[in-house]
């Protein structure tokens, strides 16, 4: 079981509540505690979680620290990273809303981290819904299946190899650059 933090408790806090319920049915999680603006909040709680605030978020123990707020994730992140949090211990609460989510699994994810490899931008688009670091070489790329199979089958190879801009591109003019690794 994971010990988590949830900054925020507003309108987002709401959305996300019965989906951290659900985790915390399944064993997955057990929130410590939740962040709110200073205020008169010493001993309130809300759903039955102790509320406190940024100041004492360091004085928890937690494994992760939750960002309810999708509007003010960055301004949240680096009031935590000011205040000592390592940087992969901050997840965006929107993980939440992902479809069959389970927070044993995501974890996993996060502490094993995979790299997609992928023929096109299917693997990026994987990252970014996930809310995850992209481990991937090969974001925002198209291959034609030919020069995918060729990468697929020693991608230590070509990932060795220096890339060569053929054509440089263009977003005004809508022209896609072409690069090439190992000879073409």
């Amino acid at each position: 079981m994971r010990k988590i933090v949830i900054w925020g408790t507003g309108k987002n806090y709401e959305k996300l509540i019965n989906n951290v319920q659900f985790e915390i049915f399944k064993g997955n999680i057990s929130v410590e505690a939740l962040v709110a603006r200073a205020g008169d909040i010493t001993g309130q709680t809300l759903d039955g979680f102790k509320i406190i605030t940024k100041e004492n978020v360091t004085d928890i123990k937690f494994d992760y620290l939750v960002i309810a707020s999708p509007l003010y994730y960055k301004e949240i992140w680096n009031e935590a990273v000011a205040l000592g949090i390592e940087k992969e211990k901050i997840l965006n609460g929107e993980i939440f809303h992902i479809p069959l989510f389970d927070f044993a699994r995501y974890v996993k994810l996060i502490e094993n981290p995979v790299t997609i490899l992928s023929d096109n931008c299917w693997g990026g688009i994987v990252y970014n819904r996930l809310h995850m670091k992209f481990y991937s070489p090969l974001i925002n790329i198209y291959w034609d299946t030919e020069n995918y199979v060729r990468f697929i089958q020693n991608p230590e190879y070509y990932l060795g190899r220096p890339l060569v801009m053929e054509r440089e591109g263009s977003l005004r003019n809508n022209i896609y650059p072409i690069g090439s690794l190992g000879g073409g």
